[in-house]
């Protein structure tokens, strides 16, 4: 599993970037930063049901995924591959479900 992270942080950063020449600095920055973000919440979410604090890990899953969300609908970062439009509330999302489905119990302690 830990394949699927990696690959989902190469094409965040990739796509961050490359957004840099036409969107501009604060843009790219929330595009790299907002869905590794997310991914950390999903990650605390799930890890939050392995340890013992539960209201902890949920609270901070459900924060970071909602500044995520914000942060990067508030830039409005957009990728565009080859006539598609992806969105960055996409990025997000798909983050924070990556985090959460592929974080073992053994990754928490």
């Amino acid at each position: 599993m830990i394949w699927i992270t990696t690959l989902y942080f190469i094409i965040v950063i990739v796509s961050g970037i490359s957004s840099y020449g036409n969107a501009g600095l604060g843009v790219a920055i929330s595009g790299v930063l907002a869905p590794i973000l997310s991914w950390a919440g999903g990650s605390w979410m799930r890890a939050s049901f392995y340890g013992g604090k539960k209201i902890l890990g949920l609270a901070m899953g459900a924060t970071s995924l909602c500044i995520s969300y914000i942060w990067i609908s508030y830039t409005g970062f957009n990728l565009t591959v080859f006539d598609i439009s992806i969105g960055g509330v996409f990025w997000v999302f798909s983050g924070f479900g990556i985090g959460y489905f592929t974080t073992r119990r053994e990754d928490v302690y």
